[in-house]
């Protein structure tokens, strides 16, 4: 079918695919490093906030619990000026044009995926399988019904409308 990329096909296609989505923090390395800096951000352009740091949010206890280890983790790093940090962007944006180049090939301006690989959790419960791996390119997940949802991923500058 045109414009379908077949998921089982697309490892041996794209060589070196998996690679791209390997590292220590299971592919959210780079997600994990930014966090803490971009909400930083955020909550300093918004000075009504009720806090102004992750590490106040943090010492607020105003979080789920099954978010803790994540923010805590973002919250541990110093810097994003490491190594292995600029390693891993270099690996995104290969990913991100490998992902280009699969669209293009196949001409498919978007994409919709499930966000997660399994039946969503009940509230609370902590949620397994995600499909989230940071490409750096624009996606937005999409309540599809109470218990799933879809994601849309498209080129940066090409309007999803």
């Amino acid at each position: 079918m045109p414009g379908c990329i077949p998921a089982r096909s697309s490892r041996s296609r794209y060589p070196g695919l998996t690679d791209l989505l390997t590292d220590r923090a299971n592919g959210f390395l780079v997600l994990r490093q930014d966090f803490k800096f971009d909400l930083n951000a955020y909550l300093t352009a918004h000075p009504t906030a009720p806090a102004r740091t992750l590490e106040e949010v943090l010492a607020s206890g105003k979080f789920h619990p099954a978010v803790e280890t994540n923010l805590r983790n973002s919250q541990a790093v110093e810097s994003r000026d490491t190594q292995e940090y600029l390693a891993h962007i270099v690996k995104r944006n290969i990913l991100r044009e490998a992902i280009l180049k699969a669209m293009a090939d196949n001409r498919v301006e978007a994409f919709a995926y499930p966000t997660i690989r399994r039946k969503a959790n009940l509230i609370g419960e902590m949620q397994m399988g995600t499909n989230c791996r940071p490409s750096s390119s624009p996606a937005a997940s999409l309540p599809m019904d109470c218990r799933s949802g879809s994601s849309c991923l498209g080129e940066r500058g090409v309007n999803p409308n």
